[in-house]
């Protein structure tokens, strides 16, 4: 049951088609080099025969368009369906973007939406399209400066730290409630959960989505899966990329990246500054550097900034909400506000899994040789204990 036409060079060509209630036609901007006795052809799909969307699609339209060409070299299309006011699934139709499905997969080439239609771009000559919710995948490379340094602010493997994942402390459970997720197990070589959001490309303070990921000791982003690149729910096909660390200041792209490719390249925030952005406004770098030595001399690596355990847009060691702060909170059995240093600074706690650990070995340490306040002050701060670093987000 498809319409079929003629094409003979590039034109826009619209497919009248529908069901038995509703009027919903395909059009397609189709460009190549050559036609050789081409055609065109499409037709609507709608329930029970359609193709099944990602579980976490809460915003999608329940109708397909098959779209297929033959005879044309070189061959793009932008598709654009109109759908039915009846077919949206889901309370916000202004997130329901253009979709197609081929290849096993659901692709978001060229996603946009207008007034009740989706848009999508192709160059396979046989696809579905839809409308849900857009997803965007990353592939992404960052280092946590509490997990990659040593006491010298140094590191000689390449690698972080495992020693949560190790201890098993890492919850199944992330620790970012904007952000919701539960894994099955924690995978082997895990750092730790971080969040990834997407950000509007034109405003940047403007959230679309959020993940929660784990990172791999290497510095690789996965899903949850312990494997896969981050698939990230809303947002646009062009968009800022931000990563966000609980004791750590966050990071993002220093310009939009394309996110809607099912293999996306590679964003190395690790291997130079300008990777990240670098507020003018702020006096220090957005990211930290930090000396290759032993089996890994001459590589010098840009991490996160680490101690940021307060939570909030900087790291402090002196003051009353400031991370040092922080830690004796942690140390104290008082449930009060801490002030002051009569909390327990002898005391250390073991096998935690706390944002006072700045150098995330598993512990909350006051006193001893490699404890966390000296890591904060000496390390992050570089013995200035009323220095400051400050977000570039």
């Amino acid at each position: 049951g498809r319409l079929i036409k003629s094409v003979s060079g590039n034109a826009t060509v619209n497919l009248e088609v529908g069901d038995l209630v509703n009027y919903t036609p395909v059009s397609s901007a189709v460009t190549g080099t050559t036609y050789t006795a081409a055609t065109i052809g499409g037709r609507a799909i709608i329930a029970p025969d359609l193709t099944p969307k990602y579980a976490d699609a809460s915003d999608y339209i329940n109708r397909e368009w098959q779209v297929a060409v033959t005879g044309i070299a070189d061959y793009e299309n932008t598709m654009t369906g109109t759908y039915a006011p009846g077919d949206v699934v889901g309370g916000m139709p202004t997130l329901v973007k253009g979709a197609s499905f081929h290849t096993g997969d659901w692709r978001f080439d060229g996603s946009s939406s207008g007034a009740s239609t989706v848009i999508a771009s192709t160059t396979n000559t046989d696809v579905r399209l839809s409308g849900k919710n857009f997803f965007g995948r990353v592939n992404l490379k960052v280092l946590l400066q509490g997990a990659y340094s040593d006491f010298s602010g140094q590191n000689s493997t390449g690698l972080m730290s495992s020693a949560l994942r190790s201890a098993n402390l890492i919850p199944l459970v992330s620790p970012y409630s904007d952000a919701p997720a539960t894994a099955l197990s924690i995978p082997a070589d895990v750092t730790d959960w971080v969040k990834i959001e997407i950000r509007d490309a034109s405003n940047s303070n403007t959230v679309l989505g959020r993940a929660s990921v784990f990172l791999k000791n290497n510095g690789s982003l996965v899903a949850i899966d312990g494997s896969s690149n981050p698939l990230i729910k809303n947002g646009n096909p062009m968009s800022i990329v931000s990563v966000h660390h609980r004791n750590h200041l966050p990071i993002r792209t220093a310009a939009a990246l394309d996110i809607s490719k099912i293999a996306p390249t590679l964003y190395d925030f690790t291997s130079d500054l300008m990777n990240a952005f670098d507020s003018p406004s702020v006096a220090n770098d957005a990211m930290k550097l930090v000396i290759g030595t032993g089996g890994n001399a001459g590589i010098n690596s840009w991490t996160m900034w680490a101690g940021n355990g307060s939570g909030n847009n900087r790291v402090r060691y002196s003051g009353s909400t400031e991370d040092l702060n922080y830690l004796l909170n942690t140390l104290s059995t008082d449930p009060a506000p801490f002030t002051g240093l009569s909390g327990n600074t002898a005391g250390n706690i073991n096998n935690i899994y706390s944002n006072s650990d700045y150098n995330m070995d598993g512990r909350v340490r006051y006193s001893g040789s490699t404890h966390d306040v000296s890591f904060l002050l000496n390390v992050v701060l570089g013995g200035l204990t009323n220095g400051s670093i400050t977000q570039s987000l």
